[in-house]
């Protein structure tokens, strides 16, 4: 098995990507060794630093684990937050990016940058108890007393059958090479986006280049505001993945896609992320992608609907 990469960059696939989808579906995948923007807060700010980000327990759970987001002036999501409450009372803030951490420092809420020193894995999966050889902790709830190969880890429950798992960079070698041996499948992006897009999980990093109204980030659940596009999956035809292109409706526009995969379960039909007007986002709604000299039919396959999983960006 190939060394996991501890970089930004996720390999297309680790072996054979229906097996990795197949691993998420019904046995126990885990992704990489993911460097984070992680921030600590002391108890004394910990009220400040959640008064600035609108956040949601996952349900149910002891709500030690929580998801959220940050709005910038504009009232626009600027990034997603994994907020974990340390038993001490202190947080731990997972940041989907630095745009993220320098909004709570110039809000005056004290914080101290993790560096690099603490790294995530993720895995899902039903088989999630006999690779962790413990019962993982439900959605929202946190266990921070246990060891891996010698190393401590934190585990967050993060939807069900979800888990994040951080350790330290210098154990995590030995983390990954335990769980892996214990029936956890490395997994690529390649199974990962089809399960993303096929469950509807918005991620900020891959998914937009800007803030934006909470709805359209698939994120409406956390925020109000414009809600007059909200976003949804689609299923395409055509022979390829598109990362971008406008959705039509009788000619009209009525919204544009986001982020596209080829289905690693429906034999690489394309399946994207897309906005669309809130009155077109109904499962079974047809639409039309315009891919330039041709019109692809496409159908809405359903909404986002959160707190589904992590709201933290999968990269």
């Amino acid at each position: 098995m190939p060394a996991p990469p501890a970089i930004r960059s996720i390999p297309a696939c680790y072996g054979q990507p229906r097996a990795e989808y197949d691993a998420i579906r019904s046995g126990c995948a885990i992704d990489r060794i993911a460097p984070r923007l992680l921030v600590a807060v002391p108890v004394t700010d910990a009220a400040a630093a959640l008064a600035r980000l609108r956040r949601r327990p996952f349900e149910p759970g002891s709500g030690a684990v929580r998801a959220a987001i940050l709005l910038n002036a504009d009232g626009l999501v600027t990034a997603a937050v994994t907020i974990v409450t340390r038993h001490d009372g202190a947080l731990m803030l997972d940041i989907s990016n630095p745009t993220g951490g320098a909004a709570l420092t110039a809000a005056g809420v004290a914080t101290e940058p993790h560096g690099d020193e603490v790294v995530r894995m993720r895995l899902r999966g039903p088989d999630l108890a006999r690779v962790l050889a413990l019962q993982p902790p439900a959605a929202g709830d946190l266990v921070e007393d246990h060891v891996v190969a010698g190393t401590p880890i934190i585990l967050c429950g993060t939807g069900r059958d979800h888990v994040a798992l951080y350790c330290d960079r210098a154990g995590a070698r030995a983390t990954w090479d335990h769980l892996v041996a214990a029936g956890a499948v490395p997994v690529g992006s390649d199974a990962l986006e089809t399960v993303r897009i096929e469950d509807a999980e918005p991620c900020l990093e891959r998914d937009f280049i800007a803030p934006q109204p909470a709805a359209a980030a698939g994120f409406g659940a956390f925020a109000g505001g414009d809600d007059r596009r909200v976003l949804v999956a689609i299923e395409h035809e055509g022979v390829r993945a598109l990362e971008r292109g406008r959705l039509l409706c009788e000619g009209a526009d009525v919204g544009e896609l986001r982020v596209g995969a080829a289905s690693v379960r429906r034999a690489g039909r394309p399946i994207a992320l897309a906005t669309v007007d809130r009155a077109l986002s109904a499962p079974g709604t047809p639409l039309d992608v315009d891919a330039g000299e041709l019109a692809l039919a496409g159908v809405v396959m359903h909404q986002v609907a959160l707190p589904a999983g992590n709201a933290a960006p999968i990269y």
